[in-house]
């Protein structure tokens, strides 16, 4: 009851709250075939070796690696990290080419120092095992969806979340895929994931 305002108001709330909420009926057809992750270097979620992998060491203690900032060797350790300050020597900025005196040098765009020079921050040396899944698992292992959902107090949930990257890549890919940017499924995707007004 109320007016026809109040009513028209809360008829559009309602609409808009029922749009918001991602289903597997409203998204399922959109969804990435499983022959195609090991093509966009997604996971295998039927891979048992990263939800129970064979060793399970967090923090790499001991290990030896390739600093990513620096590229050179070193033993991880989480000791005397305030005295170790500067043994990474690395620049945060991109390289980009310039002109300069008539050629064309690689500068760093965060100190304006040529490529070869030596680093503009310090720091301790940082590894990372990019999309190498069996690396990431044996840091901490992957967790199947169904297991983390109490069904007992809380129900099923139809869909428990999207990951960030993956619905940026998902656009971008969207993008690059349709030039004239018009198909139903291109304006679907914008408005589930960008909150985009369609005219469909």
């Amino acid at each position: 009851m109320g007016t026809v305002k109040e009513s028209r108001t809360a008829t559009e709330a309602a609409e808009k709250e029922k749009l918001s909420k991602l289903s597997f009926d409203r998204i399922g057809g959109y969804l990435l075939p499983l022959n195609d992750f090991e093509k966009w270097r997604y996971p295998n979620p039927n891979d048992d070796s990263l939800v129970d992998p064979a060793e399970v060491k967090p923090n790499g203690e001991g290990e030896e690696q390739t600093c990513g900032r620096c590229k050179k060797p070193f033993v991880v350790s989480s000791k005397r990290l305030k005295e170790r300050l500067g043994e990474c020597h690395f620049h945060h900025g991109r390289l980009a080419p310039e002109r300069i005196e008539g050629y064309r040098k690689w500068i760093y765009s965060c100190c304006k120092r040529e490529r070869g020079e030596e680093g503009c921050e310090e720091g301790v040396h940082v590894f990372s095992h990019g999309d190498d899944d069996a690396m990431l698992a044996k840091r901490v292992p992957y967790v199947r969806v169904g297991a983390g959902v109490d069904k007992e107090n809380r129900g099923g949930v139809e869909v428990l979340g999207m990951d960030c990257e993956m619905i940026c890549e998902f656009i971008a890919r969207i993008d690059s895929s349709h030039k004239g940017k018009t198909g139903l499924k291109y304006r679907y995707y914008r408005r589930i994931f960008l909150g985009e007004s369609h005219d469909s």
